[in-house]
């Protein structure tokens, strides 16, 4: 958010509030299961898509795997993140990648 309200030249919690980076990273996190999700179903043959729709708990565990995993391996980090001071660096993979894609908004194509 520093540097965002920077490059913006405003301050930090005028640039919070616009980005509401809580609800932000909550929108990143539904997305991307529902993506993961998505490209899942499409990796299934047919047999595989058989049995979720003749058994609706896989379909709910494979979603709450993802969702677990997702959790784990890029959001919980970015959640505590968010959570803890605003002076702290932030290294979680959600912020590295956010990062490039504001470096790369600076960068004229």
């Amino acid at each position: 958010m520093n540097e965002i309200s920077k490059i913006w030249d405003i301050d930090w919690s005028k640039a919070r509030r616009i980005f509401q980076l809580e609800n932000f990273l909550d929108i990143v996190q539904y997305r991307t299961e529902e993506v993961f999700l998505d490209n899942l179903l499409k990796s299934f043959n047919e047999s595989r898509t058989m049995k979720i729709s003749q058994e609706p708990d896989y379909l709910n565990n494979i979603t709450n795997e993802i969702r677990e995993f997702v959790w784990n391996k890029t959001f919980k980090k970015a959640k505590s993140e968010l959570l803890a001071s605003k002076k702290k660096m932030k290294n979680s993979l959600f912020a590295q990648i956010i990062s490039i894609y504001f470096n790369d908004l600076r960068e004229p194509v």
